[in-house]
């Protein structure tokens, strides 16, 4: 049986963006099932006790009969130093499947790929991309997987979705990872001198 996973943020205790991970449950059963999602999150949530200081991680695994797993942990933002395009054009990950074997035959120990479909770019293995070009960002229209934060973001006017291949990536100046537990204003700038391809 399928399982399925969701990692959301806590600040400070509060869990944030519940609306847009609560949406991704309910479109999961849709596909999957063709029922509505009997899981609430604000129901689960509301008899738990989060911890009320520091940014934390609540990982949820579930299937279509129940929630199978709940884990909460310390999170911090790690720095990657490079970065590399690789081309997959098989790599399917249009559901948050716990399962994410398929994307070992790009991990790189010292690396991080930006994976490339047809030419056009996608994702990271974990995340979204926005790219900067002068006062704006750009996320890929060819996205693997229609991130929380980047619905979020694309909702409130702060990104706006653009084809982007690889002949474009010097129109742009820099580029962010973003995804549930990493919101833009608090990731990195890397420079788009730092992509190479593999």
């Amino acid at each position: 049986m399928f399982r399925w996973i969701e990692s959301i943020r806590v600040v400070s205790g509060i869990p944030q963006n519940l609306y847009w991970h609560q949406k991704r449950m309910d479109e999961t059963f849709e596909q999957f099932a063709a029922i509505a999602c009997p899981f609430s999150l604000h129901a689960i949530f509301n008899d738990m006790r989060f911890p009320q200081h520091g940014l934390h991680k609540i990982r949820i695994v579930y299937n279509l009969n129940k929630i199978e797993k709940i884990e909460i942990s310390a999170y911090s933002i790690r720095e990657i130093s490079k970065f590399y395009l690789v081309e997959r054009n098989d790599i399917n990950y249009s559901y948050k499947f716990e399962d994410r074997t398929f994307f070992d035959s790009v991990s790189h120990s010292e690396k991080e790929p930006i994976i490339v479909k047809q030419g056009l770019i996608t994702d990271t293995r974990y995340s979204n991309l926005i790219f900067k070009k002068g006062s704006y960002w750009y996320t890929p229209s060819t996205f693997l997987l229609n991130g929380t934060m980047r619905q979020k973001l694309l909702r409130e006017g702060f990104i706006q979705e653009r084809r982007i291949g690889v002949e474009d990536l010097f129109n742009y100046s820099h580029f962010k990872l973003i995804n549930a537990m990493m919101p833009p204003e608090q990731t990195l700038h890397y420079s788009i001198n730092l992509l190479v391809r593999r």
